[in-house]
C-alpha cells in the first residue's frame, strides 16, 4: 500500500457504523504489525515508514502534541487512572527499527528501560505486535516472534523481572494456538 491507499483503507474502517459505535464507548489504542506498517515481515528497510506513521496517526486521531510525533517510530505510553488504581500501557514498535538482530533499536530500548524504572503503577501492560512468550516449535519455525530475537527476548524478560512490577504482555500476530 502507498500512503493514499492506506488512508483510504483506514477511512473505510473509521466510517464503519460498528466501529463508530466502538469509538463512542471504548478507548481505542494500539500499535502496528507488519501489514499496518508496510508489507509482510518488513522492518527498518521499508522506505514508506514515515508515510505509514502519518497514516497511523490519522487512524488513531492523534493530536499534534502527541509524543509519537517527537520521535522515530510509534512506540508510546498511555495511562489510565481510576481512583487509586494506576494502569500503564506501553506500546512497542517492532517494525520501524527491526533489523536482522534487533527488534526495538537502542532509542526504544532506552525509552522502555526508563519507563520500567518508574514503579508508580499498579500494573503495566506491554503491547507487542509479535508474540513475546511463544516458544520455538515446528509450528513457529517460520513465524515471526520474539523467539527469533532470543537475546532481545531475554533482555526484555530481565528488564521486566528486574522492575519488580506486575506486567502483562499483550501480543499478536499468531497464526495458530498453543496450549
Amino acid at each position: 500500500y502507498n500512503y493514499k491507499q492506506r488512508i483510504r483503507a483506514y477511512n473505510k474502517i473509521l466510517s464503519a457504523p460498528d466501529y463508530q459505535t466502538i469509538l463512542k464507548s471504548t478507548l481505542v489504542w494500539g500499535t502496528w504489525d507488519d501489514h499496518d506498517y508496510g508489507y509482510n515481515n518488513v522492518g527498518a528497510k521499508f522506505s514508506g515508514k514515515d508515510d505509514s506513521k502519518k497514516a497511523f496517526a490519522h487512524f488513531f486521531q492523534l493530536e499534534p502534541e502527541d509524543p509519537i510525533f517527537k520521535r522515530h517510530g510509534i512506540y508510546h505510553e498511555r495511562i489510565l487512572q481510576k481512583e487509586n488504581l494506576r494502569v500503564r500501557f506501553l506500546f512497542l514498535d517492532l517494525r520501524y527499527f527491526q533489523k536482522k538482530n534487533s527488534l526495538l533499536g537502542e532509542k526504544q530500548w532506552e525509552w522502555l528501560e526508563k519507563k520500567m524504572a518508574d514503579r508508580s503503577f499498579d500494573v503495566t501492560f506491554i503491547a507487542s505486535s509479535l508474540n513475546v512468550l511463544g516458544r520455538k516449535s515446528i509450528f513457529t519455525y517460520f513465524l515471526e516472534g520474539w523467539h527469533r530475537f532470543s537475546s532481545e527476548q531475554e533482555r526484555l524478560f530481565e528488564l521486566v523481572k528486574g522492575s519488580r512490577q506486575h506486567v502483562v504482555f499483550l501480543s499478536g500476530d499468531r497464526h495458530h494456538s498453543d496450549r
